[in-house]
């Protein structure tokens, strides 16, 4: 009888410690995808004042054309944070790159823009952070196949279903 309810009570601690690491390795991974999703919305807020920049340089050249610019950047410009999906990256990315487009357009009448010093330090900047959001893609996309992988597992799902966890999207 003895070695029957010890066999149990090992049992249980077993699957009690298993659920237990098995959760802390979702959440884990879960809050490291979350941590990734917010360092891509502080970059996409740093390249935002540094199109800014760029923009205020170009209202010296020509303000018809930079400040409903400036006023477009400013109303379409929303906060990435750790709930944030990828559709809303895409979206801010693509905000940025119609502006640089349209910038690209007010630099080729007025070529004296690009030899700013401001200008070239702000381009510089516009630059920087593009890569580094792109090195925060690529680190949020591991996570999410990480968490993604492990999700799908079987016994892992079940603890997954428990804590409602859910597959996230990947960034293009």
């Amino acid at each position: 009888m003895l070695p029957t309810i010890l066999a149990i009570v090992f049992v249980l601690c077993a699957i009690t410690l298993w659920f237990l690491i098995t959760q802390h390795n979702l959440v884990d991974l879960d809050e490291k995808a979350k941590n990734a999703m917010c360092q891509i919305g502080l970059q996409l807020s740093s390249h935002y004042g540094a199109l800014l920049a760029i923009l205020d340089v170009a209202k010296i050249y020509d303000a018809e054309e930079s400040e409903p610019l400036i006023e477009d950047v400013i109303s379409k410009r929303s906060i990435v944070a750790a709930k944030s999906s990828p559709k809303d990256v895409l979206f801010q990315e693509q905000v940025i790159s119609d502006v640089l487009d349209r910038l690209a357009l007010i630099s080729e009448k007025h070529p004296q823009l690009k030899t700013n010093r401001k200008y070239i330090k702000a381009m510089d900047a516009v630059l920087t952070y593009k890569n580094m959001i792109l090195t925060s893609k690529l680190i949020y996309n591991d996570f999410a196949a990480k968490l993604n992988r492990r999700i799908r597992l079987f016994p892992v799902s079940m603890v997954s279903r428990l804590l409602k966890l859910t597959e996230r999207e990947f960034l293009n």
